[in-house]
């Protein structure tokens, strides 16, 4: 009866579980897991057909459609296809910025970043070159841009279409100089001029990008400020095809927390995510490596998911800037990060970046586990001992649970035959073979399920090991010993894939072997879960030889049956452990005896001890001769026995029977 409350107390408890990760995922802005709730897609107006360029360009009033789409009007007029001339001294060029970290290429059209390369991540395919994330060529898109649009007073601003002019400076940042500042200024477009300046520092991903808006004109303008990144629908090149990992826009908000957004959902207009906030960023995210656009807490802004072109998207965020007197200047402060995804750092850039780097649905569990590895490897200071180190200790903290499991899976092996024999007997008898199955559990304390809950408990914690080592950019190009130099590429040489397979074998034998071992002692009166060797013996007594088996028993209780074959001697030397044989008082010509495993070798009879049968009146009880082999520590005689003056191996029986 207790087993039976404790398997539903379990079932309560995990379905309290599942109810509580709904409501995290919840609390977190993702969709229950298990529980979803219908929810109505949210469509938005697909753009017109137009070429990318001046598609790319957001326009529409803030508190409309936070999914900008082409009006007709003043708005038309913000379209890239209507640009006023610029200044003649503006021309298209492209510029290489360095800092110790970064290669960044800024495009005079717009000061565009139009392309990004990593000097301490290098390329999976050539080592020489860091790895390339922002790009804008023939075979990939991939760039962030910002620009102004006007409000609902309509008018024409300076976009990311608009030819800008590079203020003259340092372009690498050099020994002893902890910032580096790249500045673009557009030329008067509807009396405003656009001033982009981009503040990078040393040893980190993310810039400051300084939006001045200088009124140059003769009245007021309302422009407002935009920041998107416009990326093309595929996946990453290279990506492996024995996983798959998100690639695609996300936002973040304190009232929705981190959003994914699949290319799909976009170019099916079903995009469901919060449309304005004052807080959170945007972003871009793939395996590895993201981008974001980040805005001050407190600035109102909209955001906007959307199909720019064929296979080409874009997410960002839109800001008011409110009145610009003629003569003055409007500053918005914006922050770019563009890098690899390492924890601690996104962790300091912004609030829920880290939540860029994707640990899929067991986030609440994976998070720790990467804690205790990073702390691993400020010991170890190597990333593949620290993953062993990591799994030697979950498989020591579950040590405990995976030996409750052996044993009750050993139990219920033990039970097995008589389950399968009340089966045969009763399968006309559904309900009577229940409540016979149910009481032979009671009565064998055996719990059906405490071999399968220990193990449902540490499959979670390993399927969020493996989305920690499978979304840590740390173990890119990271070298662990020998002939592995790259901790996320497969081994080149198949060698540890052949070990794993070889230990897994092994360790499955060795498993099943215990498991045998341990029900084949579960079966004996004692109760034994110790490793117990049958043996035939010969009993002589009055009536003649009798045929048995012998049970090496480690257990110093009592039996829960009747004890047919010996007691223990109530002397205080002895401890109570000397065993006295005698006649055993088996039936159909059948007797029993039976040893203790802890008794020490001097409290054997003499006879026993010398292996030879015994020859002294009163010894007609002994057996004459046994062949048995126990392999418990606790053991203190070795064989090989004598039986009638003959040395008898273990496992051999007098007369030629018996097994071992």
């Amino acid at each position: 009866m207790n087993d039976i409350r404790r398997t539903i107390l379990w079932v309560i408890f995990g379905f309290s579980m599942v109810l509580l990760w709904d409501q995290w995922q919840l609390f977190n802005g993702n969709k229950a897991t298990f529980f979803p709730s219908p929810a109505p897609a949210v469509s938005s107006t697909a753009p017109a057909n137009k070429p990318a360029s001046a598609a790319s360009v957001p326009t529409g009033p803030v508190g409309g459609s936070a999914v900008p789409a082409p009006v007709a009007g003043a708005a038309a007029a913000s379209a890239p296809g209507a640009l006023p001339a610029t200044t003649p001294s503006a021309t298209k060029e492209r510029l290489v910025v360095n800092t110790d970290v970064l290669s960044l290429t800024f495009d005079t059209e717009g000061g565009t970043l139009v392309h990004s390369s990593f000097l301490k991540h290098k390329d999976m395919v050539d080592q020489s070159s860091g790895f390339v994330l922002l790009d804008e060529s023939a075979a990939r898109v991939y760039v962030a841009q910002s620009g102004l649009i006007a409000g609902a007073e309509g008018g024409s601003f300076p976009t990311h279409k608009t030819l800008m002019t590079a203020v003259p400076g340092e372009r690498t940042l050099k020994d002893g100089q902890d910032t580096l500042e790249v500045k673009f200024e557009s030329a008067e477009v509807g009396g405003v001029k656009l001033v982009k300046t981009y503040t990078l520092k040393r040893g980190v991903y993310d810039m400051t990008v300084r939006h001045d808006v200088v009124n140059t004109g003769s009245s007021a303008a309302s422009p407002q400020l935009y920041l998107q990144l416009v990326r093309d629908g595929n996946k990453p090149p290279g990506e492996s095809s024995f996983y798959s990992t998100f690639t695609g826009p996300a936002l973040y908000t304190e009232a929705k927390k981190y959003q994914k957004v699949e290319f799909s959902d976009i170019e099916k207009n079903k995009v469901d995510v919060e449309k304005q906030a004052s807080n959170g960023y945007v972003a871009m995210v793939q395996h590895y490596f993201a981008s974001a656009w980040m805005l001050a807490d407190g600035v109102q802004r909209d955001i906007f998911l959307r199909k720019v072109d064929t296979n080409l998207y874009a997410v960002g965020m839109i800001t008011p800037l409110g009145a610009v007197a003629p003569g003055t200047t409007k500053t918005v402060e914006a922050r770019f990060f563009v890098g690899p995804q390492i924890e601690k750092q996104l962790e300091a850039i912004a609030p829920g970046l880290e939540l860029v780097k994707d640990y899929g649905w067991l986030t609440i569990l994976a998070k720790p586990l990467y804690w205790l590895l990073d702390k691993l490897h400020g010991f170890l200071q190597n990333w593949g001992w620290s993953i062993v180190a990591l799994v030697l200790l979950l498989k020591a903290a579950f040590y405990w649970l995976n030996a409750k499991a052996y044993a009750s899976m050993a139990k219920m092996k033990a039970v097995n035959p008589k389950i399968m024999e009340m089966r045969e007997r009763l399968k006309d008898k559904p309900q009577e073979m229940q409540q016979a199955m149910m009481k032979m559990y009671r009565d064998e304390k055996v719990n059906p399920m405490g071999g399968c809950f220990p193990i449902l408990i540490q499959i979670p914690v390993f399927i969020a090991l493996y989305w920690v080592l499978l979304s840590s950019v740390e173990m890119r190009n990271a070298p662990w010993i020998l002939w592995i130099k790259d901790l996320s590429s497969p081994d080149p040489y198949f060698i540890l894939p052949i070990v794993m397979t070889l230990t897994t074998m092994l360790q499955t034998a060795l498993k099943q072997r215990a498991v045998d071992r341990a029900a084949v002692g579960d079966q004996h009166p004692h109760g034994c879960a110790a490793a117990v060797q049958f043996a035939e013996v010969q009993v002589n007594t009055k009536k003649g030889p009798l045929r048995g088996p012998l049970t090496w028993c480690p257990h110093a209780g009592p039996s829960p049956r009747p004890h047919r074959c010996h007691h223990h001697c109530a002397r205080p030397r002895c401890g109570g452990h000397r065993p006295h044989f005698r006649q055993g008082h088996g039936t159909a010509g059948r007797g029993l005896v039976r040893a203790r495993a802890d008794t020490p070798a001097g409290h054997l009879p003499a006879f026993w001890r010398r292996g030879r049968p015994a020859d002294r009146p009163g010894a007609r009880d002994f057996f004459s001769g046994a062949a048995f082999l126990h392999r418990r520590r606790c053991a203190r005689v070795a064989g090989p026995w004598r039986a009638g003056g003959a040395s008898v191996a273990a496992g051999t029986l007098p007369g030629g029977g018996g097994r071992k």
